[in-house]
């Protein structure tokens, strides 16, 4: 991303940041400035160096599959329950 222009904040420490439409999404760690033209993030960069479009927040597509599927559990006619939780991690290739 380059530096921007004008008053405000480009990203706040706690958005989420996702490189092109299929890339991982990242964390911001630390809130940056409309002028900076830097970001910091919660890990290293995956993808390659490249352009593209940055989507943000709920633009971000997650991907993750679950690894802990509990028993549903039926009760008071058509109601579904669960076990316990639900654990989901992100894929990342």
């Amino acid at each position: 991303m380059t530096g921007g222009s004008g008053s405000g904040n480009r990203v706040v420490a706690g958005d989420f940041l996702q490189l092109t439409t299929n890339g991982h999404v990242y964390k911001v760690v630390e809130t940056s400035a409309s002028n900076d033209t830097s970001i910091r993030v919660h890990r290293p960069i995956i993808e390659e160096a490249g352009t593209g479009e940055v989507s943000v927040g709920g633009a971000c597509n997650f991907r993750v599959k679950c690894t802990q599927f509990p028993k549903p559990r039926i009760f008071a006619r058509n109601q579904v329950g669960w076990t316990g939780a639900f654990i989901f991690v992100e894929v990342i290739d």
